[in-house]
């Protein structure tokens, strides 16, 4: 719907004139035979305004020339023989110059040779493939072929000839497969791997074709024990004593995994039992293990898989608490560290660096007495041998007699006489 403004701008002198002007060149255009955009760069023209107008004053569009198709294989060699220059060869014969140009320069390039090459051999496929008889699904799968590339040559030498659909030719196809295959009496699994095919396909078009299905042979029940050691008496690889016998493999690899899975279910029964029992019994773990001969370190894997979210306490844990104990120990029993070291088997060194690193503090005596109940006469009784002619020989009295202890000290005395050791007594 045009308003007044439109009308009014339509009929404006300087709309009209540009009208005008507009309409003159798209009469020369159409005169010229040139595309739009050639047209526009000889003249100098903007392309972009010339088609707004073009559709503003609503010209009617210049039809397309038809090409001209051109064998420039032929030319070339005509240009060739001549001796003529480009530019007045196409004069004369009326070729433009540009595709002359063009077609040279591919011809000259080594991929245009290739190229060249590469359709004569696919027009050699095409041809024989037309002489074989087969189908072109066949035929590229009897000479290792792409049946895409099959195809796409096939209809570019051959694009008027009628050909069947895509579908007409996979029913051909699947009604030939499944005809095979009930000839065969083989299982659709064992069909389908022998030929190479996609068993849920076969399947699907044995539905979509209402093809009937043949019944599958009865199976065959095995002692999978007896196989078992017959294949260990054999010595043969399973896959080769599988083959020989005629036995499917899937079958025996199968029974092998189903056994060793029940074995790996008693292994692990039997360790949850010890473990349930080691909780009752109260004892610590090497303890336990020593007891029913068990090595600790997969008695521990174990309780970790069975107690996985149990508080245990680490090895310097424990270590502190047995250290503890000892000190302690130690500082009741009111004997000296090296005394108690002794007579409990302890290292002296390890047990002033557990002193040290625990700051175990012993508190002070006034003084430095302890009580006779505390002291045991085997911790400082130092026993001295004696021969009996030692014994029977005669004390002299002003010998001196002298005793060195394990910690170094001297001691030195004088021997009692007869009468004063029967005093004594």
């Amino acid at each position: 719907m045009t308003t007044i403004k439109d009308e009014f701008c339509f009929f404006h002198p300087r709309t009209l004139a540009a009208r005008k002007k507009w309409w003159k060149i798209c009469e020369d255009w159409a005169a010229s035979g040139l595309s739009a955009r050639r047209f526009c760069k000889e003249n100098k023209i903007s392309g972009p305004e010339f088609v707004r107008w073009r559709q503003k004053i609503n010209f009617p569009f210049a039809k397309k020339p038809q090409r001209i198709i051109t064998n420039w294989d032929e030319i070339i060699e005509d240009w060739e023989k001549t001796g003529l220059s480009v530019k007045r060869y196409c004069e004369e014969k009326g070729i433009s110059p540009f595709g002359l140009y063009e077609r040279r320069k591919k011809v000259k390039h080594p991929a245009y040779t290739s190229l060249k090459t590469f359709s004569n051999k696919w027009r050699a496929i095409v041809t024989d493939r037309e002489k074989s008889g087969l189908n072109k699904y066949a035929y590229c799968k009897f000479h290792n072929l792409t049946p895409s590339a099959l195809y796409n040559w096939d209809k570019h030498f051959n694009p008027h000839n009628i050909r069947k659909p895509s579908h007409e030719e996979a029913v051909e196809r699947w009604t030939k497969i499944l005809e095979d295959w009930k000839e065969s009496n083989l299982s659709p699994k064992i069909y389908c791997r022998e030929k190479k095919l996609d068993h849920w396909r076969l399947v699907q078009w044995s539905k979509r074709l209402n093809f009937p299905i043949p019944l599958e042979p009865e199976k065959i029940i095995y002692n999978w024990e007896e196989v078992s050691k017959d294949l260990q008496a054999s010595g043969l690889s399973i896959s080769r004593y599988c083959e020989g016998k005629g036995i499917p493999l899937r079958g025996l690899y199968r029974w092998e995994k189903e056994r060793t899975e029940a074995a790996r279910i008693q292994v692990y029964n039997r360790w949850k039992e010890r473990v349930k029992d080691w909780e009752v019994s109260g004892l610590t773990a090497h303890a336990y293990c020593k007891l029913n001969g068990l090595d600790l370190s997969s008695f521990n894997r174990w309780d970790r898989h069975f107690n996985p979210y149990k508080i245990r306490r680490t090895i310097q844990e424990k270590a502190i608490e047995r250290w503890t104990k000892i000190l302690e120990d130690c500082k009741e029993s009111g004997l000296s560290k090296f005394t108690y070291c002794k007579r409990e088997g302890l290292t002296v060194s390890v047990f002033y660096k557990w002193l040290k690193k625990l700051n175990f503090t012993e508190p002070l005596r006034s003084d430095f007495t302890r009580h006779v109940s505390d002291i045991r006469l085997e911790d400082h009784f130092i026993s001295i041998p004696f021969s009996s002619a030692d014994l029977m020989r005669p004390l002299i009295a002003n010998k001196k007699m002298e005793l060195i202890l394990p910690q170094g000290h001297q001691l030195n005395c004088t021997p009692l006489s007869r009468p004063k050791l029967d005093q004594v007594k």
